[in-house]
């Protein structure tokens, strides 16, 4: 890559590099894809929910699963009984949903304000 095409890779978070390196290691069949089948399924299981760094959250009692059964219901009352609007489109709804609307649309997340 260019000395731009790195800049611009590092602004937008990595992600042109990532692309174009990840095609690249496809190509020359190295790294993650040099494995045989078995080891990239057990490298593909390490992470994520049912992966590595669910359980250790779970040993640890961090994140979510430190919290109380009783502590997370009030969270998710607390959550749930927000309501926002889309500063572009005027769309109230919930947050999770807020943002999903608005990334279908190309919309900036940050675009909007809590409705009571």
């Amino acid at each position: 890559m260019t000395e731009e095409e790195k800049q611009k890779a590092r602004i937008n978070g990595g992600k042109i590099g990532g692309k174009k390196g990840g095609q690249r290691t496809k190509e020359l069949g190295v790294g993650f894809f040099s494995m045989p089948e078995e080891e990239k399924k057990k490298a593909r299981s390490k992470g994520g929910k049912t992966g590595i760094g669910g359980r250790k959250a779970k040993e640890l009692g961090v994140g979510v699963c430190g919290l109380t059964k009783e502590q997370r219901r009030e969270n998710a009352k607390i959550t749930n009984s927000q309501k926002w609007m889309c500063l572009e489109t005027g769309f109230i709804t919930h947050p999770g949903t807020l943002s999903r609307y608005q990334k279908a649309r190309g919309i900036d997340t940050s675009q909007r304000i809590r409705v009571l």
